[in-house]
């Protein structure tokens, strides 16, 4: 993409990143955590080949994960 994109990313700069590739989002208010969810499914997660590991999803996407243990707003969550 050409930037670090976190939970920690102004939900509006998602948001355009998002407009940028001609999606719209899914949401219309919240955490932006949702927002970055969409914008992996948009730009990566199709492109990723077994195996695999993604981790560290935001907690708003992974409601009932356990905490990440360094951020509060990360879940220690994997999937492969």
């Amino acid at each position: 993409m050409g930037e670090d994109v976190s939970v920690h990313t102004p939900r509006a700069r998602l948001v355009e990143l998002l407009n940028e590739r001609d999606v719209t989002s899914r949401t219309t208010a919240g955490a932006p955590d949702v927002v970055l969810a969409e914008l992996f499914e948009v730009t990566c997660e199709e492109s990723l080949w077994n195996p695999i590991f993604v981790t560290d999803f935001p907690v708003e996407v992974s409601p009932l994960a356990r905490r990440h243990r360094d951020d509060p707003e990360l879940t220690e969550r994997f999937e492969s």
